[in-house]
């Protein structure tokens, strides 16, 4: 076997690819993730390779190789060639990282990027620019041009349950507490609906959206659906306006209107 840093150009990666047709079908959303990170200049050198087998057959890089295509630009990348066939065979074996995994390996804060802000940055960032699997440069970038909403989602995590048991979608709950913050509700107002929310407890007409969505949180659809979620994300923006302006409420909430996405 012999590896070297090699400058991977669009035409050579379609050159790579060409030698292990009906290798596996790639993932469309694997290879835009790659190409936007290729296009933003974040694509680095970490040390993870490009593999040839003794014949010259590409077996590892098929993602990448489909993203320095659709980039239209060049990677540098360690490059492997001359792997015995049978060998190959063990190729990715082992467990898959997750954005948080990434992250805490490089370095930074444990707390701070913690499962529940990279889940909550991953919903975020399908709603506002449609990207269903962010890359790990684009969730640091997007927490951290909202530096201060997510240190306040942060403290949320643990309020976002019924009971003191945490709910399944509870994601949706503090990504309409994070649109609620940014456009202007106080932290006060919000730590108190989920206060309410999560206690049962009123004080006035004026907080009664909070137990009518508790009720509705009790009642309603708890699968991690994606409609489940959107519903919910909904519905809590809804209720949460309707606490800051401290209307007296009776009826459940429709999710009809995104109160707050998109209003900046």
């Amino acid at each position: 076997m012999k590896g070297e840093v090699e400058i991977i150009t669009p035409l050579m990666a379609k050159q790579y690819l060409a030698t292990s047709k009906g290798n596996r079908f790639l993932k469309r959303g694997a290879v835009e993730k790659y190409a936007r990170d290729i296009k933003a200049n974040k694509w680095l050198l970490n040390g993870e390779t490009i593999i040839f087998d003794e014949d010259g057959v590409l077996k590892d890089g098929h993602h990448r190789m489909a993203a320095i295509i659709k980039a239209e630009h060049p990677i540098v990348s360690f490059v492997v060639r001359g792997v015995p066939k049978e060998d190959t065979e063990l190729i990715d074996g082992g467990c898959a990282r997750t954005v948080s995994d990434n992250l805490k390996m490089s370095g930074k804060d444990i707390e701070f990027y913690s499962t529940a802000n990279v889940s909550l940055a991953n919903f975020c960032i399908g709603k506002e620019k449609g990207i269903c699997t962010p890359s790990t440069s684009e969730v640091e970038d997007f927490i951290l041009e909202n530096y201060d909403a997510f240190c306040f989602c942060l403290d949320l995590s643990n309020k976002c349950k019924v009971n003191g048991i945490k709910f399944q979608n509870k994601v949706s709950l503090r990504a309409a507490a994070y649109y609620a913050y940014k456009n202007g509700v106080t932290k006060s107002t919000i730590l108190r609906f989920f206060e309410v929310v999560n206690g049962g407890f009123y004080e006035s007409e004026k907080e009664t959206a909070a137990i009518v969505f508790r009720n509705q949180l009790m009642q309603g659809d708890v699968s991690h659906s994606r409609k489940a979620r959107n519903n919910l994300f909904v519905q809590a923006q809804e209720a949460i306006d309707c606490f800051d302006k401290g209307l007296p409420r009776k009826r459940p909430f429709k999710g009809e209107k995104n109160i707050y996405l998109g209003k900046e």
